[in-house]
């Protein structure tokens, strides 16, 4: 009897998705065809409206549902609420807001407690930190809230901040140098050195020229070792220095694809801008000149009628 109610319970369940999945979309391809979208930049509403709908779309969505389904999920979202942006706007938009995002995010963690708040810094002073010039406070705190809930629930993609890369590559602490002075081949020479003291009976007078010698070697021992420290922290420090350079010039190029990629598709849209308004202005021309056409037609039918109407002139 459990068993039965469970099952229909789950068909049940899954019915519902189905129509909740054919309803999404048969609603998307009937409000598409008769959508303008918006254009220009982005408001602040219609931000925070983006901003919501990706916070709702991993609660209200399927895991399976992934790529463009999301999006045209957001931005039948979006239109509802009013935002009249398309799939491909908003997806241009998130990618922005998560950059700038990002940049702060890293900022804020390098200075946690040291140095200026991105938050007290003018325009001027954020660019010349290579960080977005106009990040509200609130989107930020937006941006933040979905991510944490991307990181909290598992999902894919969540933007994982701790610390920053470079952090994870200072070098060895003072103590794991100071412990390697005893190390098992230090400690080796050590002890032969004290065997072969031990081991040998000279005389008196020469017993303590070859204590001191041996006083010498382990000093000398001492002093190689603090070199082969100091070159392995020089080494240590040069990696970092070419790990940063590498990160700096990967981090600029990415961003510097982004934005090409942007320029790109804003000089798209322009163009196809254009290319609509040629056409309408070509069209407006046509039903300007046809209407022209047929006023002169019909101007010389009138014309044309009345002289066939007046009376002919006696001959």
């Amino acid at each position: 009897m459990d068993a039965g109610g469970s099952g229909a319970l789950l068909g049940q369940e899954e019915e519902e998705a189905m129509n909740t999945s054919m309803a999404d979309t048969v609603s998307h391809h009937t409000m598409a065809v008769a959508r303008e979208y918006r254009r220009g930049n982005w408001t602040l509403p219609e931000t925070m409206l983006l901003i919501e709908a990706k916070k709702r779309v991993h609660d209200d969505r399927r895991p399976a549902d992934q790529g463009l389904a999301r999006w045209r999920w957001v931005e039948d979202y979006c239109w509802r609420r009013g935002c009249r942006r398309s799939q491909n706007q908003c997806n241009d938009r998130w990618d922005n807001l998560m950059r700038d995002y990002k940049k702060v995010r890293a900022y804020e963690l390098a200075v946690a407690g040291v140095g200026e708040s991105y938050w007290v810094m003018g325009r001027t002073e954020r660019k010349e930190r290579c960080l977005p010039a106009n990040l509200l406070r609130e989107i930020y705190e937006a941006m933040s809230e979905v991510v944490e809930r991307r990181m909290s629930s598992g999902g894919g993609g969540a933007v994982f901040f701790e610390a920053s890369p470079l952090s994870q590559l200072q070098p060895r602490p003072l103590e794991a140098t100071n412990c390697s002075s005893g190390s098992p081949e230090r400690k080796r020479r050590r002890s032969s050195l004290d065997n072969q003291a031990g081991g040998s009976t000279p005389a008196p007078g020469r017993h303590g020229h070859q204590q001191h010698q041996g006083n010498d070697d382990v000093h000398a021992d001492e002093g190689s070792d603090e070199d082969v420290e100091d070159d392995d922290d020089d080494a240590m420090a040069g990696a970092i220095g070419r790990c940063a350079a590498i990160l700096s010039v990967a981090l600029e190029s990415r961003d510097a694809a982004e934005e090409r990629r942007h320029r790109e598709v804003m000089a798209a849209e322009e163009r196809r801008g254009r290319a609509r308004q040629a056409r309408r202005d070509a069209s407006e021309q046509c039903v300007t000149g046809l209407a022209a056409a047929l006023s002169q037609l019909a101007g010389s039918m009138l014309a044309l009628a009345a002289k066939r109407r007046a009376p002919a002139a006696p001959k």
